[in-house]
Formats: C-alpha cells, sequence, structure tokens
C-alpha cells in the first residue's frame, strides 16, 4: 500500500468525505469510490464518521465536543502513520531502495 500526494491532501479528501456524509449528498461507498488510492486509509475514519453522525443531535457541551474532535484526529494521524509504516515495511521487505 502506498501513500501518495501529502498529509494536507488527504486532509481534504477525508474533509471532503466527512462533508458528504455529514450532509447527506454522499455515503460510505461512494466516498471510497471517488478515492480508490486513498480508500484502505479512509475506511477507518470514515467508519467511525458513520457512528459519529447520528449523534450530533446530541447536545454536546464545548469542552465535549473539542475533547472528541482532538481524540478523532489523533486517531486519524495514529491511523495515516501506522498505514505509512506497513508501506515502508512492506517496501522494505520488497528490497525497494536498495
Amino acid at each position: 500500500m502506498e501513500l501518495r500526494g501529502s498529509s494536507s491532501d488527504f486532509d481534504n479528501v477525508l474533509e471532503s468525505c466527512v462533508s458528504g456524509l455529514r450532509d447527506g449528498w454522499l455515503t460510505l461507498d461512494q466516498c471510497l469510490q471517488l478515492y480508490p488510492d486513498q480508500a484502505a486509509h479512509l475506511m477507518p475514519l470514515l467508519k467511525i464518521v458513520c457512528m459519529i453522525i447520528p449523534l450530533r443531535e446530541v447536545n454536546l457541551r464545548a469542552g465535549a465536543r473539542y475533547e472528541m474532535k482532538m481524540r478523532l484526529k489523533a486517531r486519524a494521524s495514529a491511523i495515516n502513520v501506522a498505514s505509512a509504516q506497513r508501506a515502508l515495511d512492506a517496501q522494505s521487505d520488497q528490497g525497494v531502495g536498495k
């Protein structure tokens, strides 16, 4: 699995999918079809988003909302780092860069 583009490119794709899911003009499958090269990275994050969207009607205090947002960002970062490490490990195993 290869990460393509910059982190900000992925962030833009993720934001677009989250907006589409939240506003109801995209489904999870449609997001993954729109960005097949990033589908493996998007899927776990978008599944979380799909679980959270029904909760948006719940009124959270501002601090709790901010904390949830920061946790999601940290999880997204951890997933991206782990995916990048797996890609590097796979390249190393195949002798790429030697």
